[in-house]
C-alpha cells in the first residue's frame, strides 16, 4: 500500500464516533442536538477528521466533547480527554504566567526594561532595543524584530533556549521599535525565557506549578511528552482530495516546539480547557474559587496593545458584525455582535486551535482540531466558534451548515487568493509578519510565489519571460562527478509523498514549461560548504555522490535535494517528516557572491528560502566582542580546518558557532 494512501471512511461514519459526554441544557434553551448537527456537517464538509469542544457558561461547564476520530486507521474515535497540541493558543499561558509572577517581584513590572531584569550582557539588534524592550514589548508582538520565514523557525533550530535567547542580538529589524504589531513567536520565547531567569526554573516546571497544578490541569501537558504517548492522543492527517483519502502526519514534527516552548508548546484537552476557559471568567479564581492570579494583573493581559489590520464582517453584507482591530497580550481583542471578547488561534504538525473568553457574556469556547492543515477548516474552526456562541447568548445563529460550508457566500463571493492568505494567516496570528516579509524582499526571481499563494501567477508569468538560459562555459568544461550539472524536470517528484501533487504543478503546466529541463550555470561542487546566520544556525550545501545530485540540511528537519533553477537559483524539496509544508508555488533558495553578484565570483552566501527568509554566508565570522572564550576567538586558519573536517565527516551534524557570554 502507498505510504499516502490510508483507510478512508466517509464522513458520515466519521460523525457516527461521537463519544459519550456532558452536555448541559442551559437556562437560555441551549441545544446540544443542533451544537452536534452544525459540528457533523462542517466536519463533513470541510474533511475534519476529529474535533474537541468545550464550552463554559459563567462558572458551568454546558459542554466537553469529541467528535469524529483520533485514529483513522484504529477507528479510535475523540473523546473529551483526547489530547490534542493547542499551538500558539500557549501563548496565554506565558501571559499568564507573567500575571502570576509580577504579584510576586514587586520590583518587576511590564513596563521594565528586560535589561534590567537580565542583566548587561542581554541585547538585540541595536541598542535602543537593548536597552527599552520590556514584558509589555514581548507580549504585544511591538518589537518590530524579523521572526523570518515559518521555513526556517519551523524546520527547528538545533541549540539551547539560553542559547537562542543570547543569539538574538544578530536578528534582523523589520519595523521600526514599538511602530507596529509585528507577530513573533520569538518575543513570546524571550518571554518565557526572562521567567526562568527569575524564577530559577524551566517554563515548562513554572507552568506545570502555577497553572496546571493549581487549576486541576491533570492531563494538560508539552509537546515534548506528548509525542512519546501512544494512547488517548489524536493523531494529524491531510487530506488528499484527489484519491479521498487521508494521509498521517508524524508527532514527531511537534519537536519543533521544544526550544520555542513558550511560543506553542502546551497540550491539552476539552476537559481541561473548560477549566482554563472557566479561571479567566472568573478572573483568576479555580474552581475551588481560589485566588490563584491577582485579577487586576490577569484582566490586564486582555488590554489592547497593538493595532492589527485583521478582515472585518459588518452589516449589512453580513448579517452580524465582527472584528478583530487589536492585539493584547497573547490574546487578539474583538468584537463579536457587540460583545467584547479575546481569542487566539493555534496551528503546528497539522493541527488548529481556537479559543474565544467573552468578557462580556460570560461565555467561552474552545475548538480543537487534527486536520485537514487547510485555510477552509481554519475557517470552520471559528464557524463553530460563532454558532456555538449564539447558542449560549441566546442570539439567532446565523449561520447554518450550508452557509458555514460555503461561507463567505452567500453574503459575498469567494474570496481572491490574495484575501484568503490574509485571512489565513491572520486567523493564526502570524498574517502581518508572512506581509511584511513579502513586502520587504527585494531578490528578483522565483521567490515572488514563494511563500504565499498572491505571488503565484507573476511566478509563473516570470517564469514564461524567461525563453532560453545559456548554459554556463564553467559548468560544460567539465565531465567529472562531482562536477556534473544536474538537470532536473519538474515532472519528479519533488517531496516523500507520492501521488500528493500541489497547486505549484497546475501552475508549472499551465505555464507549458512542464517538461523543460533546467541546468545550474556552475558546476555543483561551487555551491558546496557550511553557511552560517549568526541567529539561525548553519545551512550545510553538499553533494551525494550516488546521483551527483545537490542536497541541503537545516535544523532538525530541513532536508532535501537541490533542483536548479536560472541565475544561481535551485527550487527545493523537503524529504522529511515536515514534507506537508511545502507551499503551492515551491520553495527557492538563491546563491550569490557578495563581492558582486553580476560576476562569476566565488559563491559565499544563500538566501533561504527567497522569500522572508535569511542570508547564509559562508565566511569566517570574526571573533564576539563580548566574547573572550568564543569558537569564533582561535586563529582564522584553525577555525577554517575545523570546519572542512565537520563538514566532510560529518554532515549530519550542525556546527554550532556560539558566543559563551
Amino acid at each position: 500500500m502507498p505510504r499516502h494512501l490510508v483507510a478512508f471512511l466517509t464522513f458520515a461514519s466519521l460523525a457516527a464516533f461521537r463519544s459519550a459526554s456532558a452536555c448541559r441544557e442551559t437556562e437560555n434553551g441551549f441545544d446540544c442536538a443542533q451544537l452536534d448537527e452544525f459540528i457533523a456537517g462542517v466536519m463533513e464538509c470541510k474533511k475534519i477528521p476529529g474535533m474537541s469542544v468545550a464550552l463554559v457558561k459563567e462558572q458551568d461547564t454546558v459542554l466537553t466533547k469529541g467528535y469524529g476520530l483520533a485514529d483513522i486507521d484504529k477507528g479510535i474515535p475523540v473523546g473529551e480527554e483526547t489530547l490534542f497540541p493547542i499551538a500558539s493558543m500557549t501563548k496565554a499561558f506565558t501571559a499568564t504566567l507573567w500575571a502570576s509572577l509580577l504579584e510576586e517581584f514587586e520590583n518587576i513590572s511590564t513596563s521594565t526594561p528586560l535589561r534590567d531584569v537580565l542583566g548587561s550582557w542581554f541585547k538585540l539588534t541595536d541598542d535602543i532595543r537593548s536597552e527599552h524592550i520590556t514584558l509589555l514589548d514581548t507580549l504585544s508582538n511591538r518589537a518590530g524584530l524579523n521572526d523570518y520565514n515559518v521555513f526556517l523557525t519551523g524546520f527547528g533550530m538545533n541549540m539551547a533556549r539560553d542559547e537562542f535567547i543570547r543569539r538574538l542580538r544578530y536578528g534582523e529589524e523589520v519595523l521600526p521599535f514599538r511602530s507596529d504589531f509585528l507577530y513573533s513567536n520569538q518575543m513570546f520565547t524571550l518571554a518565557g525565557y526572562v521567567a526562568e531567569f527569575i524564577k530559577k526554573s524551566t517554563w515548562e516546571s513554572l507552568v506545570q506549578e502555577r497553572i496546571f497544578d493549581e487549576l486541576d490541569m491533570t492531563a494538560s501537558t508539552f509537546c515534548e511528552q506528548f509525542i512519546e504517548l501512544e494512547e488517548g492522543v489524536a493523531g494529524a492527517y491531510l487530506y488528499n482530495f484527489t484519491e479521498n483519502s487521508y494521509i498521517p502526519l508524524d508527532k514527531k514534527v511537534l519537536s519543533v516546539t521544544n526550544m520555542l516552548s513558550p511560543a506553542g508548546a502546551v497540550v491539552s484537552n476539552a476537559v481541561d480547557m473548560a477549566k482554563w476557559l472557566k479561571f479567566h471568567l472568573a478572573r483568576g479564581r479555580n474552581e475551588r474559587g481560589e485566588q490563584v492570579v491577582d485579577p487586576d494583573l490577569l484582566t490586564e493581559t486582555f488590554y489592547p496593545n497593538s493595532v492589527l489590520g485583521g478582515v472585518a464582517t459588518s452589516r449589512p453584507t453580513f448579517p452580524v458584525s465582527s472584528s478583530q482591530p487589536t492585539y493584547a497580550s497573547g490574546w487578539i481583542n474583538e468584537l463579536y455582535r457587540g460583545y467584547l471578547k479575546v481569542n487566539h488561534g493555534g496551528s503546528v504538525g497539522g493541527y488548529n486551535s481556537a479559543m474565544s473568553v467573552f468578557l462580556t457574556g460570560d461565555i467561552g469556547i474552545t475548538t480543537l482540531i487534527n486536520g485537514p492543515h487547510t485555510a477552509d477548516a481554519v475557517q470552520a474552526v471559528h464557524n463553530v466558534h460563532a454558532f456555538a456562541a449564539d447558542l449560549l447568548l441566546g442570539e439567532e445563529p446565523w449561520l447554518n451548515v450550508s452557509t458555514a460550508c460555503s461561507y463567505p457566500a452567500p453574503w459575498t463571493p469567494p474570496a481572491t487568493d490574495a484575501e484568503t492568505w490574509s485571512y489565513e494567516t491572520m486567523l493564526r496570528g502570524n498574517g502581518p509578519k508572512e506581509h511584511v516579509s513579502s513586502v520587504r524582499s527585494t531578490n528578483d526571481g522565483p521567490k515572488s510565489g514563494a511563500s504565499s499563494p498572491v505571488g503565484r501567477q507573476s511566478a509563473v508569468n516570470e517564469i514564461q519571460s524567461k525563453q532560453d538560459f545559456p548554459d554556463s562555459k564553467k559548468a560544460s568544461a567539465s565531465d567529472s562527478k562531482q562536477g556534473t550539472v544536474h538537470r532536473a524536470a519538474f515532472t519528479e517528484t519533488l517531496h516523500l509523498q507520492e501521488g500528493v501533487k500541489f497547486e505549484a504543478d497546475a501552475s508549472i503546466s499551465a505555464a507549458g514549461i512542464l517538461h523543460r529541463n533546467f541546468k545550474s550555470t556552475r558546476l555543483l561542487t561551487d555551491y558546496t560548504g557550511t553557511y552560517v546566520h549568526r541567529l539561525l544556525g548553519n545551512l550545510t550545501i553538499f553533494m551525494d555522490n550516488t546521483d551527483s545530485s545537490l542536497h541541503y540540511e537545516y535544523g532538525i528537519f530541513g532536508r532535501g535535494v537541490l533542483h536548479p533553477f536560472p541565475d544561481d537559483t535551485f527550487k527545493f524539496s523537503i524529504d522529511t517528516e515536515m514534507w506537508y509544508k511545502y507551499p503551492d508555488s515551491g520553495m527557492y533558495m538563491r546563491f550569490s557572491s557578495s563581492e558582486n553578484e553580476k560576476d562569476d565570483d566565488v559563491i559565499d552566501r544563500v538566501l533561504f528560502p527567497t522569500s522572508g527568509g535569511a542570508v547564509f554566508e559562508r565566511i569566517i565570522i570574526p571573533p564576539d566582542p563580548v566574547s573572550s572564550t568564543s569558537l569564533l576567538s582561535y586563529h582564522p586558519l584553525c577555525l577554517y580546518m575545523c570546519l572542512c573536517i565537520c563538514f566532510n565527516f560529518s554532515r549530519s551534524s550542525v556546527i554550532i558557532l556560539t558566543s559563551s557570554d
